[in-house]
Protein backbone atom coordinates (compact mmCIF):
# COMPACT_ATOMS: atom_id res chain seq x y z
CA UNK A 1 0.00 0.00 0.00
CA UNK A 2 2.81 2.34 0.96
CA UNK A 3 4.53 1.60 -2.35
CA UNK A 4 1.36 2.46 -4.28
CA UNK A 5 0.95 5.72 -2.37
CA UNK A 6 4.62 6.56 -3.02
CA UNK A 7 4.21 5.88 -6.77
CA UNK A 8 1.05 7.99 -6.92
CA UNK A 9 2.76 10.88 -5.13
CA UNK A 10 5.77 10.60 -7.49
CA UNK A 11 3.54 10.68 -10.58
CA UNK A 12 1.65 13.70 -9.22
CA UNK A 13 4.90 15.52 -8.49
CA UNK A 14 6.21 14.83 -12.01
CA UNK A 15 2.95 16.07 -13.52
CA UNK A 16 3.13 19.20 -11.36
CA UNK A 17 6.72 19.93 -12.48
CA UNK A 18 5.79 19.37 -16.15
CA UNK A 19 2.76 21.67 -16.08
CA UNK A 20 4.63 24.27 -14.04
CA UNK A 21 7.44 24.31 -16.62
CA UNK A 22 4.92 24.43 -19.47
CA UNK A 23 3.02 27.26 -17.81
CA UNK A 24 6.31 29.17 -17.23
CA UNK A 25 7.17 28.96 -20.96
CA UNK A 26 3.69 30.15 -21.92
CA UNK A 27 3.88 32.95 -19.33
CA UNK A 28 7.33 34.05 -20.59
CA UNK A 29 6.05 34.10 -24.18
CA UNK A 30 3.05 36.20 -23.09
CA UNK A 31 5.32 38.54 -21.11
CA UNK A 32 7.45 39.17 -24.21
CA UNK A 33 4.32 39.98 -26.21
CA UNK A 34 2.95 42.28 -23.49
CA UNK A 35 6.27 44.00 -22.82
CA UNK A 36 6.30 45.56 -26.30
CA UNK A 37 3.68 46.76 -28.69
CA UNK A 38 3.41 44.16 -31.49
CA UNK A 39 3.33 45.52 -35.03
CA UNK A 40 2.17 43.43 -37.98
CA UNK A 41 4.11 43.23 -41.21
CA UNK A 42 2.24 43.77 -44.48
CA UNK A 43 3.89 41.88 -47.30
CA UNK A 44 4.42 43.39 -50.75
CA UNK A 45 3.37 40.23 -52.54
CA UNK A 46 4.10 41.22 -56.12
CA UNK A 47 7.44 42.54 -57.38
CA UNK A 48 7.80 42.80 -61.15
CA UNK A 49 10.63 42.94 -63.64
CA UNK A 50 10.96 43.03 -67.42
CA UNK A 51 12.22 39.69 -68.78
CA UNK A 52 12.45 38.63 -72.47
CA UNK A 53 10.72 35.35 -73.36
CA UNK A 54 10.86 33.31 -76.56
CA UNK A 55 7.94 31.16 -77.71
CA UNK A 56 6.38 29.73 -80.88
CA UNK A 57 3.23 31.57 -81.94
CA UNK A 58 0.12 30.06 -83.58
CA UNK A 59 1.75 30.48 -87.03
CA UNK A 60 4.79 28.45 -85.96
CA UNK A 61 7.11 31.47 -85.83
CA UNK A 62 9.55 32.14 -82.99
CA UNK A 63 8.63 35.30 -81.14
CA UNK A 64 10.71 37.10 -78.52
CA UNK A 65 8.84 39.50 -76.28
CA UNK A 66 9.85 41.49 -73.18
CA UNK A 67 7.17 40.90 -70.55
CA UNK A 68 6.60 42.50 -67.17
CA UNK A 69 6.46 39.33 -65.07
CA UNK A 70 6.10 38.60 -61.36
CA UNK A 71 9.25 37.63 -59.49
CA UNK A 72 9.02 33.96 -58.52
CA UNK A 73 8.28 32.32 -55.16
CA UNK A 74 11.22 29.88 -55.00
CA UNK A 75 9.04 27.08 -53.59
CA UNK A 76 9.94 23.58 -54.80
CA UNK A 77 6.26 22.67 -55.15
CA UNK A 78 5.61 25.47 -57.67
CA UNK A 79 6.28 24.93 -61.40
CA UNK A 80 4.64 27.98 -63.00
CA UNK A 81 7.84 30.10 -62.93
CA UNK A 82 9.84 27.66 -65.07
CA UNK A 83 10.80 28.81 -68.57
CA UNK A 84 9.32 25.79 -70.38
CA UNK A 85 5.97 26.25 -68.64
CA UNK A 86 5.91 29.99 -69.44
CA UNK A 87 6.83 29.41 -73.12
CA UNK A 88 4.06 26.80 -73.43
CA UNK A 89 1.50 29.17 -71.93
CA UNK A 90 2.55 32.05 -74.21
CA UNK A 91 2.37 29.73 -77.25
CA UNK A 92 -1.25 29.00 -76.27
CA UNK A 93 -2.01 32.73 -76.44
CA UNK A 94 -2.23 33.35 -72.69
CA UNK A 95 -0.98 36.58 -71.10
CA UNK A 96 1.93 36.43 -68.65
CA UNK A 97 -0.21 36.97 -65.51
CA UNK A 98 -2.58 34.10 -66.35
CA UNK A 99 0.43 31.83 -67.02
CA UNK A 100 2.17 32.74 -63.74
CA UNK A 101 -0.86 32.28 -61.48
CA UNK A 102 1.17 31.53 -58.31
CA UNK A 103 -0.43 32.93 -55.16
CA UNK A 104 2.67 32.67 -52.96
CA UNK A 105 4.13 36.08 -53.85
CA UNK A 106 7.64 37.22 -54.73
CA UNK A 107 10.77 35.91 -53.00
CA UNK A 108 13.62 38.44 -53.30
CA UNK A 109 16.14 35.64 -53.95
CA UNK A 110 14.25 34.86 -57.18
CA UNK A 111 15.00 38.22 -58.81
CA UNK A 112 16.63 37.52 -62.19
CA UNK A 113 19.79 39.04 -63.65
CA UNK A 114 21.23 38.82 -67.15
CA UNK A 115 24.41 36.78 -67.60
CA UNK A 116 26.36 35.74 -70.68
CA UNK A 117 26.68 32.06 -71.53
CA UNK A 118 28.57 30.22 -74.26
CA UNK A 119 26.16 28.38 -76.57
CA UNK A 120 26.71 26.11 -79.57
CA UNK A 121 29.49 27.26 -81.87
CA UNK A 122 31.00 29.39 -79.11
CA UNK A 123 28.22 31.91 -79.60
CA UNK A 124 27.65 34.20 -76.58
CA UNK A 125 24.00 34.30 -75.58
CA UNK A 126 22.30 36.22 -72.81
CA UNK A 127 20.41 34.19 -70.24
CA UNK A 128 18.44 35.27 -67.17
CA UNK A 129 19.23 33.52 -63.92
CA UNK A 130 17.98 34.08 -60.40
CA UNK A 131 20.20 35.41 -57.62
CA UNK A 132 19.72 32.03 -55.97
CA UNK A 133 21.03 30.19 -59.05
CA UNK A 134 24.09 32.47 -59.16
CA UNK A 135 24.91 31.80 -55.52
CA UNK A 136 23.89 35.25 -54.21
CA UNK A 137 21.74 33.48 -51.66
CA UNK A 138 22.43 35.70 -48.67
CA UNK A 139 20.61 39.01 -48.20
CA UNK A 140 22.87 41.43 -46.36
CA UNK A 141 21.42 44.91 -46.11
CA UNK A 142 19.36 47.64 -47.70
CA UNK A 143 18.62 51.35 -47.76
CA UNK A 144 16.26 53.77 -49.43
CA UNK A 145 16.80 56.95 -51.42
CA UNK A 146 13.71 58.78 -52.62
CA UNK A 147 11.64 56.20 -54.47
CA UNK A 148 14.51 53.73 -54.88
CA UNK A 149 15.20 50.81 -52.59
CA UNK A 150 18.70 49.29 -52.79
CA UNK A 151 19.23 45.72 -51.53
CA UNK A 152 22.60 43.97 -51.16
CA UNK A 153 22.97 40.24 -51.82
CA UNK A 154 26.21 38.32 -51.42
CA UNK A 155 27.90 35.05 -52.11
CA UNK A 156 29.46 34.16 -48.75
CA UNK A 157 32.74 32.42 -49.47
CA UNK A 158 35.41 31.76 -46.90
CA UNK A 159 38.39 29.71 -45.83
CA UNK A 160 40.18 27.25 -48.09
CA UNK A 161 37.35 27.12 -50.62
CA UNK A 162 38.08 30.61 -52.00
CA UNK A 163 39.57 29.38 -55.29
CA UNK A 164 36.73 26.96 -55.88
CA UNK A 165 34.13 29.65 -55.15
CA UNK A 166 35.88 32.09 -57.50
CA UNK A 167 35.94 29.51 -60.30
CA UNK A 168 32.30 28.52 -59.70
CA UNK A 169 31.14 32.13 -59.94
CA UNK A 170 33.18 32.74 -63.10
CA UNK A 171 31.80 29.57 -64.65
CA UNK A 172 28.21 30.38 -63.70
CA UNK A 173 28.26 33.98 -64.92
CA UNK A 174 30.99 34.04 -67.60
CA UNK A 175 32.01 37.37 -66.08
CA UNK A 176 35.59 38.55 -66.42
CA UNK A 177 35.94 39.24 -62.69
CA UNK A 178 34.55 37.74 -59.55
CA UNK A 179 31.67 39.74 -58.16
CA UNK A 180 30.84 39.13 -54.55
CA UNK A 181 28.09 41.66 -53.93
CA UNK A 182 25.00 42.11 -56.09
CA UNK A 183 23.00 45.32 -55.60
CA UNK A 184 19.37 45.27 -56.74
CA UNK A 185 17.51 48.56 -57.17
CA UNK A 186 13.73 48.45 -56.77
CA UNK A 187 11.59 51.32 -58.00
CA UNK A 188 8.79 52.16 -55.59
CA UNK A 189 5.56 53.65 -56.91
CA UNK A 190 2.09 52.12 -56.82
CA UNK A 191 3.90 48.81 -57.21
CA UNK A 192 7.46 47.60 -56.88
CA UNK A 193 9.61 46.96 -59.95
CA UNK A 194 13.20 45.89 -60.45
CA UNK A 195 14.70 49.01 -62.01
CA UNK A 196 18.36 47.98 -62.17
CA UNK A 197 21.02 45.73 -60.70
CA UNK A 198 24.76 45.97 -60.30
CA UNK A 199 27.54 43.46 -59.72
CA UNK A 200 30.20 45.10 -57.56
CA UNK A 201 33.80 44.02 -57.79
CA UNK A 202 36.76 44.97 -55.67
CA UNK A 203 39.84 46.92 -56.71
CA UNK A 204 43.39 45.73 -56.19
CA UNK A 205 43.98 47.43 -52.88
CA UNK A 206 45.59 45.84 -49.84
CA UNK A 207 42.83 47.10 -47.55
CA UNK A 208 39.99 46.25 -49.91
CA UNK A 209 37.50 44.08 -48.03
CA UNK A 210 35.75 42.92 -51.21
CA UNK A 211 38.98 41.46 -52.55
CA UNK A 212 39.12 39.14 -49.56
CA UNK A 213 35.60 37.78 -50.05
CA UNK A 214 33.98 40.30 -47.77
CA UNK A 215 30.37 41.23 -48.33
CA UNK A 216 28.22 44.30 -47.91
CA UNK A 217 26.31 44.35 -44.65
CA UNK A 218 24.15 47.38 -43.70
CA UNK A 219 23.93 50.40 -46.05
CA UNK A 220 22.85 54.03 -46.25
CA UNK A 221 22.66 56.34 -49.29
CA UNK A 222 24.80 59.48 -49.57
CA UNK A 223 25.61 61.54 -52.69
CA UNK A 224 25.15 58.73 -55.24
CA UNK A 225 27.12 56.35 -53.08
CA UNK A 226 25.95 53.47 -50.91
CA UNK A 227 27.94 53.94 -47.73
CA UNK A 228 28.39 50.43 -46.50
CA UNK A 229 29.68 48.43 -43.56
CA UNK A 230 31.52 45.27 -44.55
CA UNK A 231 32.31 41.88 -43.17
CA UNK A 232 35.61 40.41 -44.30
CA UNK A 233 36.13 36.73 -43.76
CA UNK A 234 39.83 36.38 -44.49
CA UNK A 235 41.43 34.08 -41.95
CA UNK A 236 38.05 33.12 -40.52
CA UNK A 237 37.55 36.44 -38.70
CA UNK A 238 35.69 39.69 -39.29
CA UNK A 239 37.46 42.98 -39.96
CA UNK A 240 36.39 46.39 -38.75
CA UNK A 241 35.69 47.86 -42.16
CA UNK A 242 33.63 50.56 -43.85
CA UNK A 243 33.49 51.67 -47.45
CA UNK A 244 31.18 52.68 -50.26
CA UNK A 245 29.69 51.43 -53.50
CA UNK A 246 29.48 54.08 -56.20
CA UNK A 247 26.31 53.55 -58.27
CA UNK A 248 26.43 56.87 -60.12
CA UNK A 249 28.23 55.49 -63.19
CA UNK A 250 30.23 52.27 -63.59
CA UNK A 251 29.59 50.58 -60.24
CA UNK A 252 32.71 49.98 -58.18
CA UNK A 253 33.44 49.23 -54.57
CA UNK A 254 36.00 50.52 -52.10
CA UNK A 255 36.62 49.71 -48.47
CA UNK A 256 39.10 50.78 -45.79
CA UNK A 257 39.67 49.82 -42.19
CA UNK A 258 38.66 52.20 -39.43
CA UNK A 259 39.93 50.00 -36.63
CA UNK A 260 43.55 49.75 -35.52
CA UNK A 261 45.82 46.77 -35.03
CA UNK A 262 44.41 44.15 -32.69
CA UNK A 263 40.98 45.78 -32.58
CA UNK A 264 40.06 43.76 -35.70
CA UNK A 265 39.72 40.71 -33.47
CA UNK A 266 37.09 42.09 -31.15
CA UNK A 267 35.31 44.78 -33.19
CA UNK A 268 32.72 44.57 -35.91
CA UNK A 269 29.96 46.76 -37.33
CA UNK A 270 26.28 45.93 -37.33
CA UNK A 271 24.92 49.04 -39.02
CA UNK A 272 25.27 52.45 -40.63
CA UNK A 273 22.78 55.27 -41.20
CA UNK A 274 22.77 58.98 -41.99
CA UNK A 275 23.34 61.20 -38.95
CA UNK A 276 20.80 64.05 -38.62
CA UNK A 277 20.19 63.61 -42.34
CA UNK A 278 23.44 65.48 -43.11
CA UNK A 279 25.71 64.67 -46.07
CA UNK A 280 28.91 62.76 -45.22
CA UNK A 281 27.83 62.34 -41.57
CA UNK A 282 27.07 58.83 -40.33
CA UNK A 283 25.99 57.01 -37.22
CA UNK A 284 27.77 53.65 -37.13
CA UNK A 285 26.70 50.75 -34.91
CA UNK A 286 29.69 48.90 -33.45
CA UNK A 287 30.10 45.62 -31.59
CA UNK A 288 33.09 45.83 -29.26
CA UNK A 289 33.50 42.89 -26.94
CA UNK A 290 36.35 44.52 -25.00
CA UNK A 291 34.43 47.69 -24.23
CA UNK A 292 32.26 48.08 -21.13
CA UNK A 293 29.48 49.28 -23.47
CA UNK A 294 29.64 46.11 -25.66
CA UNK A 295 27.51 47.73 -28.35
CA UNK A 296 27.39 51.42 -29.11
CA UNK A 297 26.80 53.98 -31.85
CA UNK A 298 29.56 56.39 -32.88
CA UNK A 299 29.45 59.47 -35.10
CA UNK A 300 31.81 59.40 -38.14
CA UNK A 301 32.51 61.87 -40.94
CA UNK A 302 33.60 60.95 -44.45
CA UNK A 303 35.86 63.12 -46.61
CA UNK A 304 37.98 62.91 -49.72
CA UNK A 305 41.72 63.39 -49.32
CA UNK A 306 44.13 65.21 -51.67
CA UNK A 307 44.82 63.32 -54.90
CA UNK A 308 48.51 62.88 -54.08
CA UNK A 309 47.65 60.75 -51.02
CA UNK A 310 47.78 56.97 -51.25
CA UNK A 311 44.36 56.58 -49.58
CA UNK A 312 41.93 58.81 -51.46
CA UNK A 313 39.28 59.09 -48.78
CA UNK A 314 38.84 58.52 -45.06
CA UNK A 315 36.32 58.16 -42.27
CA UNK A 316 37.02 60.10 -39.07
CA UNK A 317 35.44 59.32 -35.71
CA UNK A 318 33.89 62.40 -34.06
CA UNK A 319 32.34 61.13 -30.83
CA UNK A 320 30.23 58.49 -29.07
CA UNK A 321 26.52 59.09 -29.56
CA UNK A 322 25.09 56.49 -27.18
CA UNK A 323 25.36 53.03 -25.73
CA UNK A 324 22.90 50.49 -27.15
CA UNK A 325 20.66 49.32 -24.32
CA UNK A 326 20.37 45.56 -23.83
CA UNK A 327 17.00 43.91 -24.38
CA UNK A 328 16.89 40.24 -23.49
CA UNK A 329 16.40 37.85 -25.20
CA UNK A 330 16.94 40.05 -28.28
CA UNK A 331 20.72 39.99 -28.02
CA UNK A 332 21.91 40.46 -31.63
CA UNK A 333 22.05 43.93 -33.21
CA UNK A 334 21.26 43.45 -36.90
CA UNK A 335 20.87 46.80 -38.68
CA UNK A 336 19.81 50.41 -38.17
CA UNK A 337 18.16 53.39 -39.81
CA UNK A 338 17.33 56.99 -38.92
CA UNK A 339 14.96 59.89 -39.40
CA UNK A 340 15.92 63.49 -38.62
CA UNK A 341 15.88 63.16 -34.80
CA UNK A 342 15.61 59.41 -34.23
CA UNK A 343 17.92 56.43 -34.68
CA UNK A 344 16.25 53.03 -34.86
CA UNK A 345 18.09 49.76 -34.13
CA UNK A 346 16.82 46.30 -34.98
CA UNK A 347 17.67 43.48 -32.54
CA UNK A 348 17.25 39.78 -33.20
CA UNK A 349 16.58 36.88 -30.83
CA UNK A 350 19.39 34.36 -31.41
CA UNK A 351 17.24 31.54 -29.96
CA UNK A 352 14.17 32.14 -32.10
CA UNK A 353 10.71 31.08 -30.95
CA UNK A 354 8.59 33.19 -33.28
CA UNK A 355 8.30 37.00 -33.55
CA UNK A 356 12.08 37.24 -33.26
CA UNK A 357 12.78 40.94 -33.92
CA UNK A 358 12.36 44.16 -31.98
CA UNK A 359 13.08 47.75 -33.05
CA UNK A 360 14.45 50.19 -30.47
CA UNK A 361 14.05 53.98 -30.75
CA UNK A 362 16.74 56.46 -29.64
CA UNK A 363 15.57 60.08 -29.76
CA UNK A 364 17.75 63.19 -29.76
CA UNK A 365 17.01 65.49 -26.84
CA UNK A 366 17.69 69.03 -28.11
CA UNK A 367 17.85 70.53 -24.60
CA UNK A 368 20.29 67.99 -23.17
CA UNK A 369 21.98 67.56 -26.57
CA UNK A 370 22.14 63.78 -26.36
CA UNK A 371 20.26 60.66 -27.44
CA UNK A 372 17.84 59.00 -25.05
CA UNK A 373 16.51 55.43 -25.28
CA UNK A 374 12.71 55.51 -25.60
CA UNK A 375 11.99 52.10 -24.08
CA UNK A 376 8.21 52.52 -24.29
CA UNK A 377 8.55 52.96 -28.05
CA UNK A 378 10.29 49.60 -28.53
CA UNK A 379 8.18 47.46 -30.87
CA UNK A 380 8.02 43.71 -31.47
CA UNK A 381 7.83 42.92 -35.20
CA UNK A 382 5.50 40.04 -36.00
CA UNK A 383 6.91 37.25 -38.16
CA UNK A 384 5.33 36.94 -41.62
CA UNK A 385 3.40 33.83 -42.63
CA UNK A 386 4.43 31.79 -45.65
CA UNK A 387 1.82 31.47 -48.38
CA UNK A 388 1.99 28.32 -50.48
CA UNK A 389 1.49 28.40 -54.25
CA UNK A 390 -2.19 27.46 -53.81
CA UNK A 391 -2.77 30.41 -51.46
CA UNK A 392 -2.84 28.44 -48.20
CA UNK A 393 -1.01 30.08 -45.27
CA UNK A 394 1.35 27.86 -43.28
CA UNK A 395 3.76 28.10 -40.37
CA UNK A 396 7.30 26.87 -40.81
CA UNK A 397 8.78 24.75 -38.00
CA UNK A 398 12.06 26.68 -38.05
CA UNK A 399 10.92 30.12 -36.92
CA UNK A 400 14.12 32.00 -37.64
CA UNK A 401 12.93 35.18 -39.32
CA UNK A 402 15.51 37.99 -39.28
CA UNK A 403 15.13 41.64 -40.27
CA UNK A 404 18.05 42.45 -42.59
CA UNK A 405 17.09 46.01 -43.50
CA UNK A 406 14.45 48.65 -42.82
CA UNK A 407 13.92 52.34 -43.43
CA UNK A 408 11.45 55.19 -43.75
CA UNK A 409 9.36 55.34 -46.92
CA UNK A 410 9.31 58.78 -48.53
CA UNK A 411 6.08 60.68 -47.96
CA UNK A 412 4.33 57.73 -46.31
CA UNK A 413 3.75 59.08 -42.80
CA UNK A 414 4.93 56.55 -40.24
CA UNK A 415 5.35 53.73 -42.74
CA UNK A 416 8.70 51.94 -43.04
CA UNK A 417 9.79 49.21 -45.45
CA UNK A 418 11.14 46.11 -43.78
CA UNK A 419 13.01 43.18 -45.36
CA UNK A 420 12.45 39.95 -43.43
CA UNK A 421 14.47 36.86 -44.23
CA UNK A 422 14.27 33.21 -43.22
CA UNK A 423 17.95 32.33 -43.73
CA UNK A 424 17.55 28.57 -43.26
CA UNK A 425 15.17 26.03 -44.69
CA UNK A 426 12.38 24.59 -42.54
CA UNK A 427 14.24 21.81 -40.72
CA UNK A 428 12.06 18.73 -40.62
CA UNK A 429 9.30 20.59 -42.44
CA UNK A 430 8.10 21.02 -46.01
CA UNK A 431 10.02 24.23 -46.85
CA UNK A 432 13.44 23.53 -48.40
CA UNK A 433 14.25 27.00 -49.78
CA UNK A 434 15.17 30.28 -48.10
CA UNK A 435 12.57 33.02 -48.21
CA UNK A 436 13.14 36.80 -48.29
CA UNK A 437 10.13 39.12 -48.22
CA UNK A 438 9.66 42.84 -48.73
CA UNK A 439 7.11 44.12 -46.21
CA UNK A 440 5.93 47.39 -44.72
CA UNK A 441 5.42 48.27 -41.04
CA UNK A 442 4.29 51.34 -39.10
CA UNK A 443 6.54 52.69 -36.33
CA UNK A 444 4.78 55.36 -34.26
Amino acid sequence: MNKMIFKAITVLLLLFVFFAAFNTNVTEAKKTKKKYKTITTHRIKTIRQNIPHSYIDKDGKIQTEVLNEKVGCGLDECTVHKEDYISKGLSEGKDIDSVIDCKSGSNLYMIKVAVNEVAEGNKIVQKYKTLKELGFYSLQGSCIQGNNLYIAFSNKGKGDNNKKIINDIKEATSLSAVNLTAIVQLKISNNYKVANYYFVKGIEQIDDAIKFLGHANDMTFNKKKLQTTWYEVKGGGKRYTIGYIDVSAEPKGFAINIGKGKSYKHKGMFGITKYKDNDNCFAIGIRDYKSKDKRYVDYYKYKNRPTNKKIKYQYTRVKRLFKVEDEKPFAVCQCMTSTKNNIYINRFNDSPKGDNNIIQTYSYDKKKKKFKYKKKKTVLVKDPKIIRANGKKVKAKNKKWEIEGFGKLKGKGKKFYCIIVMPNADKGGWLTSKQAYLTTIKIK
